[in-house]
């Protein structure tokens, strides 16, 4: 028997392209006597976009205290089913911080408000509306997947294509950090069935 793989989405033209073929030794590259396969119905619309370049977190003076870290996710998207969001931000003093997640028509949800008490950094957290674990139970620096303070489910329905914005507020003075880096991932409705040549566009 063989294995059916589908690859990693291929980006071209502001678009994401499909491919299936037998993968019989499994090490998720086609070669020997592999071949496209046809007719197999694949997702996608799954996609990660990321940015690592940083942004310092304004110290809060009365009036700002605000970073906003950008992430543009090109044309020709497709509608959201469900949205995940990893980040990575260092401060040393979590309890100051509030973290949004801001979409290309505006609509924002709050990830996390003003938790994690004196403890540092967000490091490596991943929000996910599954996780079994809500961000105000979590403790610094929250290693690991967590449900965020609303709902990622408010982007269902909308496109993925746009500016989206990671907004972190620094709500009380003399502490100060760093969004390091962040990533969006989508699923989304965008589905295709491969042709002959194994693509599914």
């Amino acid at each position: 028997s063989s294995d059916v793989c589908s690859s990693d989405l291929y980006g071209k033209n502001n678009r994401f392209y499909g491919f299936v073929y037998d993968d019989r030794n499994a090490n998720g590259v086609i070669d020997g006597p592999e071949t496209p396969l046809q007719g197999f119905q694949i997702n996608a619309g799954a996609a990660s976009y990321s940015t690592n370049v940083p942004v310092d977190i304004p110290d809060f003076n009365g009036t700002n205290g605000i970073a906003i870290s950008p992430i543009t996710v090109p044309a020709g998207g497709s509608t959201i089913t469900d949205v995940n969001v990893q980040i990575n931000v260092t401060h040393t003093f979590d309890a100051d911080l509030v973290l949004y997640l801001i979409a290309p028509d505006n609509t924002t949800i709050t990830l996390s408000a003003n938790n994690g008490g004196s403890g540092d950094n967000y490091t490596d957290t991943v929000f996910d509306d599954s996780a079994a674990t809500d961000i105000a139970a979590g403790s610094s620096p929250f290693t690991g997947t967590y449900r965020p303070t609303q709902p990622l489910s408010t982007f269902n329905g909308l496109n993925t294509s746009g500016l989206w914005q990671l907004r972190v507020e620094d709500t009380a003075a003399i502490d100060t950090g760093t969004i390091l880096n962040w990533s969006i991932s989508f699923n989304s409705t965008q589905q295709a069935v491969s042709d002959s040549n194994g693509w599914a566009l």
